[in-house]
């Protein structure tokens, strides 16, 4: 999958479900189209991937900020 069919199928999730999130680490599908887990720690987080049946190596990681802009891997190294 294309970084732009990720980015245009993660703009679909609702903003709603999105806050729910906000201050954590989110692991969202590798087509962007759900989340999978989230949590302010990504230890925890890969231990709820897991505990969920998914492969951690499968997911997509994005910290979502207070605000409504999107930080992902590149961004943090």
């Amino acid at each position: 999958m294309s970084v732009q069919s990720y980015r245009d199928a993660r703009r679909n999730i609702p903003s709603q479900e999105l806050a729910k999130h906000r201050g954590k680490w989110v692991a969202f599908s590798r087509d962007g189209t759900c989340v999978v887990a989230s949590c302010k720690n990504l230890e925890r987080l890969e231990k709820k991937i897991v505990a969920a049946g998914k492969d951690p190596q499968e997911m997509v990681y994005e910290f979502l900020t207070t605000e409504e802009t999107m930080v992902g891997g590149a961004e943090i190294l």
